[in-house]
């Protein structure tokens, strides 16, 4: 399990390796939501807002872009975009058109001396969009951490 959120005592939601996932009777049931042709990985994040509207981001095989997957139905329905980062380390939606996703370049299984760069992604529907890939309002680039592996 990679994260779990419950909205209430009765409504929650979950990520795995392998699926999203609902349950709306305390997690004595857990229905699989997984948007359709999806491939979730370990490092795909989940942000999970209300009953209905939550947020999936899982990194493409092409090791330079992002699927972001957005459902506002409960997961019965999802829209997907793709964005241009390689590593999603976090992502905040305040509702379904905007939020902030911090991203990096360089996989966590890099063990040497690296500077990473993040970028935050600002993100914003823009009037008449209808799914994420409309929304991409601006990048800031920022030096985040260096990390030195010992031994």
């Amino acid at each position: 399990m990679i994260s779990l959120h419950m909205i209430d005592p009765t409504t929650g939601w979950a990520l795995s390796e392998h699926a999203v996932l609902r349950t709306a009777d305390g997690g004595f049931h857990w229905k699989n939501v997984t948007p359709p042709n999806t491939l979730l990985t370990r490092e795909s994040i989940a942000d999970f807002l209300t009953a209905n509207l939550a947020w999936v981001t899982t990194p493409q095989a092409n090791g330079a872009t992002t699927q972001v997957l957005r459902t506002m139905d409960s997961g019965q329905t999802w829209q997907q975009s793709t964005i241009p980062a390689a590593y999603v380390k976090q992502m905040t939606f305040f509702d379904a058109q905007r939020g902030w996703i911090l991203a990096g370049w360089g996989g966590p299984e890099e063990e040497r001396l690296r500077q990473l760069r993040c970028t935050v992604l600002v993100m914003a529907e823009r009037p008449g969009g209808t799914c994420p890939g409309r929304f991409l309002l601006r990048r800031i680039h920022a030096p985040l951490f260096i990390f030195h592996s010992e031994g």
